[in-house]
């Protein structure tokens, strides 16, 4: 089940961050290597996010990272392309 949140922070250098949970549950660790398998450089502050939680050596950690624009992006040509081929 994916989850949605936001970047609380994100540090290139540590390879680390944690994202805040729109639910309100606890904060989810996010590392480095979850981001490059989105296909993302890093991280910005506030940026929102859908996720899965997986069970990691250290604790639960966010997977399966997807930015909400990109979702709303696909949602939007969806619909247009669905309004041009109804037309």
């Amino acid at each position: 089940m994916s989850l949605q949140g936001k970047v609380k922070w994100f540090n290139p250098t540590k390879g680390f961050g944690f994202i805040e949970r729109e639910d309100k549950e606890k904060d989810v660790f996010v590392h480095v290597s979850a981001v490059r398998d989105a296909g993302m450089n890093g991280l910005d502050e506030g940026q929102a996010l859908t996720f899965d939680v997986e069970d990691g050596p250290k604790g639960p950690s966010a997977v399966n990272l997807k930015t909400v624009i990109k979702l709303l992006y696909i949602f939007k040509m969806s619909i247009m392309r669905a309004a041009i081929n109804y037309l």
